[in-house]
């Protein structure tokens, strides 16, 4: 028998199941490395495709902007080219843009060393520093390390997000190898050194600069771009404010990686570090362990501390250098102490925008939307954060006489003065809940103030145990608000809106915001202008001052009354002028018309007019308006009169630039050779109308209501028209000189009677405009007399004056009013005004000049705005009181006819003179009435602590 086969039969029996296994085992594998790799290259097909679909999603490199976009200041300016304030973006930030040529060398090659060494190096992505990155995210299962380039910072701060995704990495990655063949070194970098957040809001190194260093960027030392460059990596970690010494550690860091890199020397570091603090010269520098200095000979090396002022240093103790606060002063103080001694004193120069800033800011926003086609939210951010420049026509030599005699408590009267208190408090209660209080009241003192305060919390059950807030302002009472333009550019130079501290910026501004009524201020402007531009009266035409009734329907009539109570029955436009007389005015409107008179009243460019014509209405002439008008806009109409009938709208600025210089909006008048101009004007009177205005205007302050002016302005000529509304709750005054037009208010915020006085705001017109015309040369108004003729008539008939005619006058009046004939005598009439007026003798005699236009012949008919029948007697209905200077229903007008008033029934002086005309016209005097002089009275020995208080309560 074989043993030996069937042995090996028996063992490879035995063995079978081994090798099947193998076999198995073997077969598993191959078809899981198969696989594997399937898998792998699977992934890597879907991470492929995964990449360039977010490739695909990233921004075209040729529709990205590298330049920083927001959060640049814009600068106002001067009339001068001055800078006076800044705005920041609406997040507080500001960014100031610099030139890479006007960026120091130290401090581009400061931030490159500390931000990314190889910047001149890679192509937008540095490998090695994106391997090390990888690694130590594995590490960390995080994204804490970004290893990221300049170029790639730049892009995530400008185009992409900050989210921390691979995502937004993989898009930064590929545009930074993009945008380093579209961009040079260079650039990338300005763009970079333009964008860098470096603390409290800065952006940008230029902005860091002015704020910590109170320098343009071109100035800074070594040193001071060691500390900039230290603050990157975290803003308010390593802050030079509120962190100096980890700052200081850190730029010790910036330094000795700019001498590693050899952008700086020993010396040239050593130097910087003098700044700060004297080197002690052995083994360290500063004490300084982790900066270690290899060099046998350190001793000798020389410490060049000439570019900056040293004052006293010894090594190892800080230095103490000079330098320019923000005053302009030279002072002194260490590195560090220099730094936060600036930084206080720009955080003390961050003061609520004045007056005249925050009517810049709202007519730039009103301009760039309504005229500059951009939205609201467009507007606002290229004024906070697009980096504008504004040119204004602020004057600081105006503002400051303007401001210093508008705060002059002297000027206001004695016993309407005092203090209203907003008084707000918060309380938080216990469950987390809040509970708002507050309160509006008076006091006389400010003394008194805290015994308000105290009074109120009493009052709310609120004690020193309870966890609350509380806010507190304070305003002067009486207020005014006040605004001169110059009347051949329509530039505004100064205006106040207010009186007393300003708690904010873009608080509520008096001078362009405030409507309040203008009163008899508007009788030049809505009655007399268009009256005589339409050529239907003269200066000395003869209107009826007399009761006036107009029905407006049959259930309702209008009765203006005068001011004194007192009818003189025929009376001259000039006298309608300077004595204010009521139903002159409202008489004119009717001869001509309401449609025409509101429509000169829209030509002198006020922009608070009724939307629904609620101010068409019979009481336009008195000032009773719907809302009002503001200061400003009063003081652009009257400086049209001052300007040769030529309407120049007040403007605030004349053009605003955007970053780049080009004119962004320009504000100057339009013409052939400017087409983009915007600043409207139009001809809204005759240059011959607005004369003969000024003409009788200047009687308003010789012998009519603003005669008291005289006692404070009378360097010039001046014309102008006071206004007073019912119960004497607000004053003004609108008037002119050859140079300039102001109009200045005066009243309470919540509109009360002034008891005292009623020509304190005249005298401050008059002390302002005293001082602004104190250097300037004597300039008469030149006369423009066109389409008329001076003549002499009688006073009653309008006819050439005979012995019988007892008042004649000479005057302007345009030819066809001129009657050939001589006057033909006078009925006498003793008793034709039952009650005659009371005649006070005015305090300066002036000739008064008086022309009646005769009745229009048929011809002449069709050239008069038609008219309304007047009712000279009140009907048998319910008399509505004169309102109180509100506007009403519109009226219907009536045929077109002038109104024929039945013959006037006149006194005469002499029923003996001789009928026959004579050569000898005698001019016969009748002094007019001057306003009533009222007295003050005295002021109350015991003021009350709180009036006219109004309390709300907000659960």
């Amino acid at each position: 028998m074989d043993y030996s086969k069937k042995l090996k039969k028996e063992n490879d029996s035995a063995n079978k199941p081994r090798y099947e296994t193998k076999r198995v085992a073997l077969l598993i594998f191959k078809i899981f490395l198969i696989g594997l790799v399937v898998s792998v290259f699977s992934i890597c097909g879907a991470t492929l495709a995964w990449i360039l679909n977010v490739i695909d999603e990233a921004p075209d490199v040729n529709t990205i902007d590298l330049k920083p976009k927001k959060n640049y200041t814009t600068f106002i300016y001067d009339i001068y080219g001055n800078e006076i304030d800044r705005l920041n973006s609406n997040q507080g930030e500001a960014r100031i843009y610099a030139t890479l040529d006007e960026i120091p060398y130290y401090l581009q090659r400061a931030i490159v060393a500390i931000e990314d060494s190889r910047f001149y190096e890679h192509n937008g992505v540095d490998i090695r520093g994106a391997l090390r990155a990888i690694l130590a995210n594995l590490k960390t299962r995080s994204l804490s390390e970004g290893a990221s380039t300049i170029t790639q910072q730049l892009i995530k701060n400008n185009v992409l997000t900050h989210a921390k995704t691979f995502e937004r990495k993989i898009q930064e990655m590929y545009l930074a190898l993009q945008c380093e063949q579209k961009y040079n070194k260079d650039l990338i970098l300005e763009y970079y050194l333009n964008t860098l957040a470096l603390g409290h809001g800065m952006n940008g190194v230029q902005s860091a600069s002015d704020r910590y260093f109170n320098k343009d960027v071109s100035d800074l030392t070594l040193a001071e771009c060691a500390i900039l460059a230290g603050i990157t990596q975290s803003p308010s970690r390593l802050s030079p404010v509120s962190n100096p010494e980890a700052n200081w550690d850190k730029a010790l860091i910036v330094l000795d990686y700019m001498e590693q890199q050899g952008y700086i020397t020993l010396a040239e570091k050593l130097s910087a570090i003098a700044e700060k603090s004297m080197p002690i010269l052995d083994d360290s520098i500063d004490g300084n362990q982790d900066i270690n200095i290899e060099l046998e000979n350190i001793s000798d090396i020389e410490i060049d501390t000439s570019h900056f002022d040293l004052v006293s240093a010894n090594p190892g103790e800080d230095t103490v250098q000079k330098y320019i606060n923000r005053d302009g002063k030279i002072t002194e103080g260490t590195l560090y102490g220099k730094i936060n001694t600036l930084n206080d004193e720009f955080i003390a120069e961050i003061v609520p925008h004045t007056s005249f800033i925050d009517a810049v800011i709202d007519a730039a926003l009103r301009d760039l939307v309504e005229e500059g086609g951009m939205t609201e939210t467009q507007a606002n951010n290229t004024l906070y954060g697009g980096g504008v420049k504004i040119y204004t026509t602020f004057t600081p030599e105006i503002q400051s006489i303007v401001d210093k005699v508008i705060n002059n408590p002297n000027y206001y009267p004695a016993n309407e003065k005092k203090i209203q208190i907003d008084y707000r408090v918060s309380v938080l209660n216990d469950d987390g809940t809040q509970q708002h209080y507050g309160t509006i009241g008076f006091v006389k003192y400010s003394s008194q103030v805290e015994g308000f305060k105290q009074n109120k919390l009493k009052d709310w059950g609120i004690t020193e145990d309870m966890n609350y807030t509380e806010t507190i302002y304070e305003t002067l009472q009486p207020q005014a608000s006040f605004v001169i333009v110059d009347n051949r550019t329509g530039y505004i130079p100064a205006l106040s809106g207010g009186r007393g501290e300003k708690y904010g910026s873009r608080t509520f501004n008096r001078a362009t915001q405030a409507t309040r009524q203008p009163g008899s201020t508007f009788k030049v402007l809505a009655a007399y202008a268009p009256a005589l531009d339409i050529g239907m009266l003269s200066p000395g035409s003869v209107i009826l001052d007399e009761p006036l009734t107009i029905e407006i329907t049959p259930e309702e009539i209008y009765t203006p009354k005068n001011h004194d109570g007192i009818y003189v029955g025929p009376s001259t436009m000039r006298r309608g002028i300077w004595h204010s007389v009521n139903t002159m005015a409202v008489r004119t409107v009717q001869m001509m018309g309401l449609d025409t008179a509101y429509k000169y009243i829209e030509n002198f460019g006020f922009r608070t007019l009724s939307k629904e014509g609620k101010d068409k209405v019979y009481a336009l002439p008195l000032g009773g308006l719907t809302h009002g008008v503001t200061t400003l806009d009063l003081a652009g109409a009257y400086a049209a009169l001052a300007n040769k009938g030529v309407y120049l709208e007040p403007i605030l600025y004349t053009k605003i630039l955007d970053m780049d210089g080009n004119i962004l909006f320009d504000n100057s008048p339009p013409s052939p050779e400017n087409p983009d101009g915007h600043q409207n004007t139009h001809q809204v009177v005759s240059a011959s109308t607005a004369y003969l205005l000024t003409d009788m205007m200047k009687d308003v302050i010789k012998i009519g209501t603003g005669w008291k002016l005289k006692n404070d302005f009378s360097s010039h000529p001046v014309a102008g028209k006071t206004g007073t509304t019912n119960d004497s709750k607000d004053l003004t005054f609108a008037g002119y000189t050859p140079y300039y037009t102001a109009a200045v208010w005066l009243g309470h915020d919540i509109p009360e009677e002034l008891t005292e006085s009623s020509t304190h705001h005249l005298t401050i017109w008059g002390k302002i405009m005293t001082a602004v015309h104190k250097d300037l040369p004597y300039r008469d108004f030149v006369p423009e007399t066109t389409g008329y003729v001076k003549a002499t008539v009688c006073s009653l008939s309008g006819m050439k004056p005979t012995r019988t005619c007892f008042k004649t006058h000479t005057d302007y009046l345009r030819p066809e009013h001129l009657i050939t004939e001589y006057c033909s005598g006078h009925e006498i009439i003793t008793d034709a005004l039952e009650t005659p007026p009371e005649v006070v003798e005015p305090q300066e005699i002036v000739e008064e000049h008086v022309i009646i236009i005769p009745p229009p012949t048929p011809e002449e008919k069709s050239l008069f705005i038609p008219e309304l029948d007047v009712i000279y007697t009140p009907p048998v209905i319910p008399v509505i009181p004169e309102p109180a200077l509100t506007p009403s229903a519109p009226i219907t007008l009536a045929p077109d006819i002038i109104p024929k008033p039945d013959p006037l029934l006149l006194p005469r002086l002499d029923p003996l003179l001789d009928e026959q005309p004579s050569s000898e016209l005698p001019q016969i005097l009748i002094p007019e009435l001057l306003p009533p002089i009222s007295s003050s009275p005295e002021e109350s020995t015991n003021p009350p602590i709180t009036e006219d208080e109004s309390e709300f309560f907000i659960p």
